[in-house]
């Protein structure tokens, strides 16, 4: 019975959102394998399009970082769904600017659109999410919501890359009208469905409300986690630049091939490890899980560049993003056991804020590092396994 009553009664609503994230990632993730080749068509040389590639990363986590902080605190005022609703509308522009683009300044006006949505999207969704499940089976709710953004990229990078093959900016379009499409379904979410209210949620929290004082405060919660997301920003920004480059200039992939590249090496392995994540978190404790998966993954990050062909490449970051991934459903309901309800939103802002401040960083980072160490793929690697290290005595310091 206990497990049965993770949901409910809000199960609709965690289906409409799990809907809203899955087409809103799907979207995202179709036009992804095509962006760095319409980079190439546009800026020739490799070292160019490689820091093109960071620099749009970087512009597009610059805006997210910007909206983060005031639009979960806005959430938390004025209603969650409202501005989910707000912040869907414009998002198609992102998909239209890339379809008409024909220099790097509709490249950068995409990215900075497609940040300033999500910026306001993340943090709203995560917090309902919380807000409608139980603390004692949080981890494991949020290991079944994280499937919806998981589980739509791992075919749309593969089907972006073969509609790519037939029509580069094909992609595009097919994103601009799944984004659309995802504007009215979210508008029926706020028409139909009814705003969490707090009563609702100490309902759901009735472990929470002990007697028992806590063993830290919001405030050192806020800052200690935003100091872990920004150090997870900066590596994961640093990887994403130099995977691509990679597969790009080491292994000379074609764009269908660096689709499935992250369909099948990211996108399946990171499915397949979110609700035995949240199980096992649950069960052993979520600082033990995402300590433990923390450290193995990163030590293996240095094996990527020791790949040379396209099937080791996969072999090797399914291998380390299913552990790595283990810890996404602990992470999220760990920061969650430690932020009061009312303010849940507003910390979403906060934390995606520092997420975003190592993004800004990573990307470009990773950029430079290429072209700085070009012939050698190793040390753009090595330095990214070695920010994920710096994490552990963060992590360490984080009362449970």
């Amino acid at each position: 019975m206990k497990r049965l009553r993770i949901l409910s009664p809000h199960s609709f609503t965690f289906l409409l959102l799990w809907l809203v994230m899955f087409l809103g990632t799907f979207a995202d993730s179709i036009s992804s394998p095509a962006i760095p080749y319409l980079i190439r068509d546009l800026m020739k040389e490799e070292a160019l399009v490689v820091m093109t590639l960071g620099s749009l990363s970087s512009s597009f986590y610059f805006m997210r970082t910007l909206v983060n902080i005031p639009g979960g605190l806005i959430a938390d005022r004025f209603g969650r769904k409202r501005l989910l609703l707000i912040s869907t509308l414009p998002l198609p522009l992102s998909y239209l600017f890339l379809l008409i683009s024909n220099n790097i300044y509709w490249l950068i006006a995409s990215y900075l659109v497609r940040g300033a949505c999500l910026g306001i999207i993340v943090p709203s969704i995560n917090a309902i999410i919380a807000d409608i499940t139980r603390k004692d089976l949080r981890a494991t709710s949020y290991g079944i919501f994280n499937l919806s953004w998981i589980l739509s990229q791992i075919p749309a990078p593969a089907i972006g890359g073969f509609l790519a093959e037939l029509i580069l900016r094909l992609p595009f379009a097919v994103a601009l009208i799944i984004s659309a499409t995802n504007f009215f379904l979210t508008f029926k979410i706020a028409k139909n469905v009814k705003e969490t209210r707090i009563s609702e949620t100490e309902d759901l929290d009735v472990h929470e409300e002990t007697t028992e004082k806590p063993k830290i405060n919001y405030k050192q919660s806020m800052l200690i986690f935003g100091v872990d997301n920004v150090l997870l920003g900066l590596a994961n920004g640093i990887l994403s630049t130099v995977f691509t480059a990679y597969l790009m200039y080491k292994l000379g992939v074609s764009i269908s091939e660096m689709g499935i590249s992250f369909s099948v090496g990211w996108g399946i392995t990171t499915a397949i490890a979110q609700i035995p994540g949240g199980w096992l978190a649950d069960r052993m404790g979520r600082k033990t899980i995402v300590l433990v998966c923390g450290i193995i993954s990163a030590l293996l990050i240095p094996l990527i560049p020791l790949t040379i062909s396209l099937l080791q490449f996969i072999y090797t970051l399914g291998i380390i993003s299913f552990l790595g991934n283990l810890s996404n459903p602990a992470y999220s309901a760990w920061f969650m056991d430690h932020i009061p309800p009312k303010r849940r939103a507003g910390s979403f802002g906060l934390t995606e804020a520092a997420f975003g401040l190592g993004s800004i960083a990573g990307p470009m980072l990773g950029g430079i590092l290429w072209a700085a160490f070009t012939p050698n793929a190793a040390f753009p690697f090595i330095i990214a396994a070695a920010v994920f290290i710096s994490r552990i005595p963060i992590i360490l310091s984080i009362k449970t």
